[in-house]
């Protein structure tokens, strides 16, 4: 409404100035804007637009300049990365969106670079809504479940796909061990979930996703004796993304578990054989595929690594449902982590979990750091990446894992 009341450009770029603040903050590019801004919307107005239209051309303009669209981390003369700069980093990272007003006025008076404050800030910011932004891009990326609506149709994509974002951010929001990602009792469930899982026909359960115990479930007798669920590898939306189309694929499944659960990136040799082929001319079953991989020296070098864990997820199908057989075979989950035999799904997540080494603590703070800054650690940063893992592992505790990484100067370069 106050637009119409205007007749120039001085006029508009006043209704402007607090987007315009938001945007640029302190950053030398604040007044250089403005003063394109101011010159574009008079011309506007001599060529005879509207100050309505002149101010909605002048917001475009904006939304669409470099300094805009590509964010980087500017310095101040001294060579000290700027307050303004930070905040945007911050916003960008857990927001998606730019600096509230709280956060701008800590960047004027400096006071983002106080470690307490800044800590206080996060800790709200984290648990605004908008930071679903973050953990829903973060936890797609990191399983790989961004490749689901790829499988199967939409409705049943964003089901699956809710149940792990929204495990994620209740581990965020309720301070759960960072473990629970490996196995826990814990589950998100409503009606259609349940469904989905255990052919459920009841409303006991409601349509909100909330967190409970698995075991509760198996009391209600909606889940049956003898089934686990409990962290991301038993759930749907992990297992159907590792799976073929028409069967399991324990190779994948393994090779996911191996690379983030146990630590070390497993790079396929030259001269694989076809997927597709060896999906649909091997062995009967996945065990028997396995042990024929391991009469290959070659084959076994990596595959050793893999498959007794995928294997061991063989219970649930190319759904993510449970099962005990196929066909007439019934499932064999045995298998052994670093000399410890486990016989079941939950025997082996229960052993990743509980694994003195902790190499899973090591992966996810890297994982998280790199995915926080965009970039990974360089050399001269040993150090500090080595201290905050080791932070982390004593914690395991994603919150102050994140709010560390930010605090940091990993987000500062």
């Amino acid at each position: 409404p106050e637009a119409l009341s205007c007749t120039d450009g001085p006029c508009l770029i006043q209704l402007l100035d607090p987007f315009i603040g938001s945007v640029y903050g302190a950053s030398p590019h604040r007044e250089t804007q403005r003063k394109v801004l101011l010159e574009y919307m008079n011309q506007l107005i001599k060529d005879g637009e509207t100050p309505l239209r002149a101010l909605e051309e002048g917001i475009f303009l904006s939304l669409t300049s470099p300094q805009f669209l590509f964010h980087k981390m500017e310095r101040d003369p001294q060579g000290a990365y700027t307050a303004h700069s930070f905040a945007k980093s911050i916003s960008l990272a857990l927001w998606r969106s730019l600096p509230d007003q709280e956060l701008s006025r800590m960047a004027e008076n400096r006071t983002i670079f106080n470690v307490v404050k800044l800590d206080r800030k996060l800790k709200t910011m984290l648990a605004d809504v908008k930071s679903t932004r973050f953990t829903n891009s973060f936890v797609d990326q990191w399983t790989g479940i961004e490749n689901l609506p790829k499988l199967v149709d939409s409705e049943t994509a964003a089901l699956l796909m809710n149940e792990t974002r929204y495990f994620f951010r209740e581990m965020l929001v309720q301070d759960w061990d960072v473990r629970d990602l490996i196995y826990s009792d814990k589950v998100m469930m409503n009606n259609e979930l349940a469904a989905y899982y255990f052919d459920y026909k009841g409303d006991e359960l409601g349509s909100a996703l909330r967190s409970m115990n698995f075991s509760k479930l198996v009391n209600m007798g909606i889940a049956q004796k003898g089934e686990f669920r409990g962290g991301i590898a038993t759930q749907a939306a992990f297992l159907t993304t590792y799976s073929h189309r028409s069967k399991t694929s324990p190779v994948k499944r393994g090779k996911w578990l191996s690379e983030h659960f146990i630590g070390g990136k497993i790079d396929p040799p030259n001269n694989l054989p076809d997927e597709k082929e060896e999906e649909e001319n091997g062995p009967q079953t996945a065990r028997q595929a396995s042990e024929k991989r391991m009469e290959d020296p070659t084959c076994a070098g990596c595959h050793q690594f893999m498959d007794p864990y995928g294997l061991a997820l063989d219970s649930y199908d190319r759904r993510g449902i449970w099962r005990t057989t196929i066909g007439e075979d019934r499932i064999d989950s045995s298998g052994n982590h670093h000399g410890e035999q486990f016989g079941t799904a939950a025997e082996m997540l229960n052993l990743l979990r509980g694994d003195e080494r902790d190499t899973f603590s090591q992966e996810f703070a890297l994982d998280m750091l790199s995915f926080l800054t965009s970039r990974h650690p360089q050399e001269h940063e040993q150090c500090r990446k080595e201290s905050l893992q080791t932070g982390f592992a004593s914690k395991h505790n994603l919150g102050l894992l994140i709010r560390g990484i930010i605090n940091s100067s990993f987000m500062k370069k």
